[in-house]
């Protein structure tokens, strides 16, 4: 029998590096240069080329939605906001009602 090699489902490279090479346990996360079990470096360039790549992608979605989050404070304040309104609009609650 052959073996079948392990492919990432998200990116199809083949999974060379599942465990940790110093203490064998199974790795949690891609993006960490450092085992969460035993904190030692993990040392393979592949892996160290890949979790570079996946921080860099996860940085470049946070600072979008900081950038789009800046955008709608300065739109509608911070307040407004928070509440959904527009500043210097007038609330409907508070003005008095339009006489026809």
């Amino acid at each position: 029998m052959t073996e079948i090699p392990k492919v990432n489902s998200t990116d199809g490279i083949t999974d060379e590096l599942q465990v940790c090479p110093h203490c064998h346990k199974k790795l949690l996360t891609r993006s960490s240069i450092l085992c969460n079990w035993c904190g030692e470096k993990i040392d393979h360039p592949e892996y160290q080329q890949r979790a570079a790549q996946t921080r860099q992608e996860a940085d470049e979605i946070i600072r979008k939605r900081l950038a789009e989050s800046q955008i709608e404070e300065n739109r509608l304040g911070i307040i407004g906001r928070l509440f959904g309104r527009v500043k210097n609009a007038k609330d409907k609650r508070t003005s008095p009602p339009e006489s026809e």
